[in-house]
């Protein structure tokens, strides 16, 4: 029986430090059926350069230069939408996969078809690859909770969205349009979580790096320059309580599950958003 194929999309902007050994981390993984797919993101440094010194030497590696910025959001939307594989994963441009982490991940999903999401544990490491323990890693494995219960647990857990570079169906994450919202890793987690189950591999196979040191103050003020708080300018998750209602609203699920969620769901989201309201105040 034939393999199925995998994508793996790498959104880059001004990532000419470390786009090689990310690359080299994506292209080294011990699973055969494997395609590549980068998009830069009209990089003003050597991105591109190094980019194609590695396409040079690795046929299943697809290099698209976009003429001119079209915004993160929209980047990462990119190289989802034109994977033509049945899996499908994102890999920042400065982080670093485990060789196996394909493999393990393609292995859960063939062991259970229910799973909508495989998702590896997650290290954050400094900028020359040294470990940091500066976040936690995302609670939703929902593998042994209802269809209903399970949105739930990733609603609650959303403190830490690392299990946005987990492997997707294809065809499932393709239908989900990113929007340009704080907390775009969220809702995205939150829909694959209506399409199926997510299941924790249990293994340290992701390396995020952190190339930034910002306060919370700092990181609002580049979500503004983003347009990411546009709509909602007094607390930017606001946006998330619309999105839930529309995500929710829109999938095909039975109208009553839909009832149940949002019903579950909304105060999770509002009690956030106080307290934002809140910390901002103090």
């Amino acid at each position: 029986m034939a393999l199925p194929s995998v994508t793996i999309g790498i959104p880059v902007y001004n990532e000419g430090k470390y786009i090689t050994e990310t690359l080299l981390s994506a292209v080294n993984q011990s699973y055969p059926e494997l395609k590549i797919l980068v998009s830069d993101n009209a990089s003003t440094d050597n991105t591109l350069e190094e980019i194609r010194k590695v396409a040079d030497r690795f046929p299943n590696i697809t290099v698209v230069s976009q003429p001119g910025n079209i915004g993160a959001t929209n980047n990462f939307e990119y190289v989802m939408q034109n994977a033509g594989t049945e899996y499908f994963c994102w890999l920042g441009g400065h982080d670093i996969l485990h060789p196996d982490f394909i493999q393990k991940a393609v292995n859960a999903f063939l062991s259970d078809s229910s799973l909508s999401l495989t998702y590896p544990e997650s290290q954050a490491i400094d900028e020359k690859g040294n470990p940091l323990n500066t976040f936690p890693n995302s609670k939703i494995d929902t593998s042994n909770l209802s269809f209903a219960a399970g949105p739930v647990k990733v609603l609650k857990n959303l403190g830490a969205c690392t299990a946005i570079h987990g492997l997707y169906k294809t065809h499932q994450i393709k239908k989900y349009k990113i929007k340009e919202i704080v907390g775009a890793d969220g809702a995205v987690l939150y829909y694959i979580s209506l399409m199926g189950k997510l299941k924790s591999l249990n293994e340290i196979l992701y390396f995020r790096r952190e190339v930034r040191k910002e306060s919370a103050d700092q990181i609002m003020k580049r979500y503004n320059e983003y347009g990411l708080m546009n709509r909602s300018k007094t607390n930017p998750y606001k946006e998330m309580i619309s999105e839930h209602c529309r995500i929710t609203l829109n999938a095909e699920i039975p109208f009553l599950r839909k009832v149940f969620l949002l019903l579950a769901g909304l105060p999770v989201l509002i009690a956030r958003v106080y307290y934002y309201n809140y910390v901002k105040k103090k």
